[in-house]
């Protein structure tokens, strides 16, 4: 009987002490996960704080950014065939032959071939003398009225009237020529013709006014070297842009004309 008793107070006991076991069991196990860092907050509240906004995430820099330059082709070619101080203002045979436009007040781009554009910038407008004025090229001095008339362009293929005009600029004006693919000979004509001491430069560039690939070509006079006159003449397709420069007096040009390639 005694020995009844005394496993009856041993069950008691156990069943006394096994929650406090299991509770120590479980406050044991949140104590090792706190302390190893594996607790998380609610799934919900974890993917409301894991990204800011949409309109406060900065975008990915677009490809375009980054792309090198498109290259730029040149819209034309050209090259220097040479210059001619001799012919002076009797260009009719010499030059001209598809089309010519002479630097007149009036009808100036009459005569250029359907093949080819002009377009300038920059640029103003003088005459200097008309022989249908009736007054010598010079006042005082035969000889150099002489010479400048002589310098003169003929008005058209007829030889009836001369003129010394010019598109100028105190620095700088540029003319674009366009002659389509097919390789022309364009021919310019410089004239100081009141020998103002005039220096310059013509270049040649892209017809977008871009540097071209190639070396542009370039035609320096040094101060009154173009008195009298003088035909620069290039080989050209597509549109070519020239360029003049004044480096003494101011920067003039009297002529364009336009031949076949021979």
């Amino acid at each position: 009987m005694k020995k009844l008793i005394k496993a009856i107070a041993i069950l008691l006991a156990l069943a006394l002490c096994l929650p406090l076991v299991f509770a120590c069991g479980e406050k044991d196990e949140e104590d090792k996960a706190a302390e190893s860092g594996t607790s998380a907050p609610p799934a919900e509240k974890n993917s409301e704080e894991a990204a800011p906004p949409a309109e406060e995430q900065t975008p990915a820099p677009e490809q375009e950014e980054n792309a090198p330059a498109e290259d730029v082709p040149d819209s034309g070619t050209v090259k220097l065939l040479g210059q001619d101080f001799e012919t002076k203002g009797d260009w009719v045979g010499s030059y001209g032959s598809e089309g010519y436009v002479i630097a007149q007040e009036d009808d100036e781009l009459n005569h250029i071939p359907d093949y080819a554009k002009m377009e300038f910038e920059d640029e103003q407008f003088y005459t200097w003398w008309e022989s249908d004025s009736g007054e010598p090229a010079h006042e005082e001095d035969e000889e150099l009225a002489a010479e400048r008339e002589n310098s003169a362009l003929y008005t058209s293929p007829d030889k009836t009237a001369k003129i010394a005009a010019c598109w100028y600029e105190t620095n700088y004006f540029s003319l674009t020529v366009s002659v389509g693919g097919e390789p022309k000979k364009v021919t310019l004509y410089m004239n100081d013709f009141d020998s103002y001491s005039r220096s310059a430069e013509v270049t040649t560039r892209n017809g977008t006014g871009k540097t071209m690939k190639e070396p542009a070509e370039k035609v320096f006079f040094e101060e009154d070297e173009y008195v009298a006159g003088c035909y620069i003449s290039y080989e050209v397709t597509g549109d070519i842009m020239f360029e003049f420069d004044c480096y003494g007096g101011n920067v003039v040009l009297s002529g364009v004309f336009f031949d076949p390639i021979s």
